[in-house]
């Protein structure tokens, strides 16, 4: 077998994120590349890195690992069953594989997987005290049942004995002794177990109990107690329903029981979990004489079951707190989980076949989203696909994201550009009608040259003549240079819908993408409470953030479709515009800028659309912010007469003279750069001026470049 030639190792991976993510585990980590033959054939795997978690549980430091290869590290490990594991890795099956190390005499349960083609990552997590309280139960279970057998023995001794006994008393003597061992080795393994016995007389309430028992009691164990004792050991909050369990149910049912309940020692006041099993012993009449059984310690199994419980539920608040409904579904397409959006979308269909999935739309692990549109309740879905572990088990994560109202501006855009396409082919018509007029004309001047030459008694009336026709050239001239205005116009306004169309596409998917990717980290990964909080704040930024754009959008639409309308009410100035401050003060404070608002003492009532006026007030606040790198924003109010005038000005670049005139057109942003390099859809200075207008005002703005720009509005009190 022949190596092929090594190289530097250049790792394509994201260094970064891969380093923070080896620092956090809590596992051993390690990756390492394959290394093939000149057959492509699996050779040997060489370290590429290790976390310090592995260093710590196998004691050896990461030189040791780092550019050597796995046969030199761990040279009893097989690598013809490593070439198994690895090509498995290499198509998505993870493999699990435990090893036991005799230098440090540790046991490792590792999962092998493949990040990406040519390597492979082992996550190693140290069994060894698990193994070892395995392998001292399975000793102890062993030595128990060894004790059963050697308890049946004497029995049987015993019964033998006792048929001998007038005619050997040596015999019986010898009996005794055994019996005795025999019941110091059952205390014995009771106690190794933590596993208390006792006996029940119900007559006559008398209760026996092993010396292990009254240790997990917490009671004197060589004291006398009754069963009344005993049932003030049981925790308050279920002393009744376990009262009632064994005098109204269990003494008239089944001859076997067993019950978990709590119960507070006598020696410390602790709380403690126990399970109590018991066989019921019957006279002829039916009559329960007494009741054998055993009681366990289980609070360490309660508390893990309680830990497990609390982040099940923790997730599912998690994922019930997503802006999207989603479900999870299996192999057969049945719903295993919905949350609240998606069973008020649907209702509820839990452990029923999916009616918007189709088998096909499954897909395996490992491999990438899978999106599909689905039509439901006369509303158009995008549903995105991811495949997640969930109880277990393989199964596909949906979220489902409400496409109606951007599928319908989208198509009021393709309307739009046909528009635009029938002005284009217009302005064609009307230039070649320009190109057949020019050529008549020009003839007609030639005719009326001819005819100067021929006779110059028409002098004056050609003279007269031509100088009409010039000045119909020139208004012909005027008419071409408008229609070729108007093309220009319109080749604009297609260039500007076509940016606005990128830029929307680029506005909408980032912070989809995001809220995506976060909810399948929340689903698939098991970290700490802090880092489930910092995936759903960032979830709930981008939702928010892709709420105001889709506003924006639907805000836009309205206006040019008609179908605003103010809502006239009384409102007060002051407390509109502390509201404002408040909103943008923390942004301005990030920004290291001074946010100021100026605003009378006395405050001032006025009747007209609050929530209108609040927007305009927050796309120029807004804009001040994000086009101001130092300095300071102002806000405030002025009355003048029945009028109110309000302006915003900041210390930001300004607007160039040759761009006020489009400031306020939709789609504008000063100049087109502005958008890839501050973001937006350039829609909030035409909404404002759109809501002003309603509001029955004027709006204007005076700017300076690399100075800064005030824009004023003026409002009525009471239109």
């Amino acid at each position: 077998m022949t190596l092929l030639p090594e190289h530097n190792f250049d790792t394509p991976l994201n260094e970064d994120y891969y380093k923070q993510v080896f620092k956090n585990l809590n596992q051993g980590f390690s990756l390492l590349k394959i290394l093939r033959t000149e057959h492509n054939e699996y050779a040997d795997y060489q370290y590429v890195t290790v976390n310090q978690v592995l260093e710590k549980i196998t004691s050896r430091p990461q030189s040791d690992y780092i550019g050597k290869k796995i046969s030199e590290v761990l040279p009893y490990l097989s690598l013809e069953r490593l070439a198994e594991i690895a090509k498995n890795a290499e198509n998505n099956i993870p493999t699990q594989i435990n090893w036991y190390f005799k230098t440090i005499n540790k046991h490792l349960n590792n999962w092998i997987f493949s990040p990406q083609p040519g390597y492979i990552c082992i996550l190693s997590f140290d069994t060894t005290t698990h193994a070892k309280n395995a392998e001292e139960l399975a000793h102890k279970s062993l030595e128990l049942s060894t004790t059963e057998e050697v308890a049946t023995s004497t029995i049987d001794l015993l019964i033998a004995a006792n048929i001998q006994l007038k005619t050997n008393n040596a015999d019986l003597e010898q009996t005794k002794h055994e019996i005795e061992e025999t019941r110091l080795w059952l205390l014995e393994s009771q106690e190794a177990g933590q596993i208390g016995t006792y006996k029940l007389e119900p007559q006559s309430k008398t209760v026996h109990f092993s010396q292990t028992m009254g240790q997990l009691l917490g009671i004197n164990p060589n004291g006398q107690y009754n069963l009344d004792d005993f049932y003030l050991l049981i925790h308050p909050d279920y002393r009744d329903s376990i009262y009632a369990f064994f005098t109204e149910q269990r003494l008239l049912s089944n001859a076997q029981f067993e019950k978990e309940y709590p119960i507070v020692r006598q020696c410390d006041n602790q709380v403690r979990w126990i399970a109590q099993r018991g066989k019921l012993f019957y006279t002829a009449n039916g009559d329960v004489t007494h009741i054998i059984g055993t009681i366990q310690d289980i609070t360490e199994r309660k508390e893990a079951d309680e830990k497990l419980q609390h982040s099940a539920e923790f997730n599912q608040s998690l994922i019930e707190a997503m802006p999207f409904p989603m479900h999870i579904v299996d192999h057969q397409n049945k719903i295993l989980f919905q949350n609240s959006l998606m069973e008020k979308l649907a209702g509820k269909l839990i452990d029923q076949p999916c009616p918007f999935c189709k088998p096909n739309y499954y897909r395996a692990p490992c491999q990438k989203s899978v999106e599909f549109n689905t039509e439901f309740n006369n509303r158009n879905f995008q549903v995105t696909c991811n495949s997640i572990k969930f109880r277990g088990k393989e199964a596909v994560l949906q979220v489902f994201q409400d496409m109606t109202e951007s599928l319908k501006t989208k198509q009021q855009l393709v309307d739009k550009n046909r528009q635009l396409l029938n002005a284009e082919e217009s302005v064609k018509k009307a230039n070649q009608q320009l190109v057949s007029l020019n050529r008549n004309l020009e003839e007609y001047i030639t005719e009326l040259e001819l005819a100067k030459e021929t006779t110059e008694k028409h002098e004056t009336e050609l003279l007269f003549t031509n100088a009409k026709l010039e000045e119909l050239n020139k208004e012909l001239i005027q008419s071409n240079q408008a229609l070729i205005n108007a093309k220009r116009k319109a080749e604009e306004s297609d260039k500007l819908k076509s940016s606005f169309l990128q830029n929307m596409s680029h506005e909408i998917r980032t912070p989809l993408n995001a809220i995506v990717g976060f909810t399948e980290l929340l689903v698939n990964t098991n970290g700490s409470k802090e880092q489930m909080q910092k995936y759903s704040q960032i979830i709930y930024q981008n939702s928010f953030q892709l709420i105001g754009i889709i506003t924006d959008i639907m805000n836009i639409s309205s206006i040019e479709t008609g179908q605003v309308t103010k809502l006239s009410k009384p409102f007060y100035l002051n407390a509109l515009f502390d509201d404002i401050w408040f909103q943008f003060s923390p942004i301005a404070k990030s920004k290291q800028l001074a946010l100021h608002k100026q605003t009378p003492l006395a405050d001032t009532k006025m009747v007209n659309d609050e929530v209108k006026l609040s927007q305009i007030l927050i796309n120029l606040v807004s804009n001040a912010l994000k086009f101001t790198h130092h300095g300071s924003i102002s806000f405030g109010y002025t009355v003048k007469s029945q009028v109110v005038e309000i302006f915003v000005q900041d210390t930001g670049i300004g607007i160039s003279p040759e761009l006020s005139s489009i400031i306020f057109e939709k789609f504008r942003q000063g100049m087109e750069s502005f958008s890839r390099e501050y973001g937006g859809n350039g829609l909030g200075l035409s909404i404002a001026q759109a809501y002003v207008h309603l509001l029955g005002g004027e709006i204007w703005f005076e700017s300076e470049p690399e100075k800064g720009s005030v824009f004023k509005f003026t409002i009525p009190l009471n239109p």
